[in-house]
């Protein structure tokens, strides 16, 4: 009997640097809904600071989208500061 299937490591994605194509692909392969719209609003609050490696000010604007549960989360799982 097989255990379960490992998951597919996440790969992340400079929130800084990285294009609308590289956001919306990490974000497809996290599974995150409407990737493309995501991507076009994540340069809009560019740059994120250093200090804030855990994105909390970007969370803060995000749910101002009412996203749903977990998309936020699954959206600041792929990017890296």
């Amino acid at each position: 009997m097989a255990g379960p299937v490992p998951a597919a490591p996440v790969t992340k994605v400079s929130a800084n640097m990285a294009t609308r194509e590289e956001l919306r692909a990490a974000f497809e392969g996290a599974g995150v809904p409407n990737a493309d719209m995501w991507a076009e609003q994540i340069p809009n609050y560019r740059p994120f600071p250093a200090d804030d490696p855990n994105f909390d000010q970007l969370r803060s604007e995000l749910e101002r989208f009412n996203a749903g549960t977990g998309v936020v989360d699954r959206i600041l799982s792929v990017l890296a500061p």
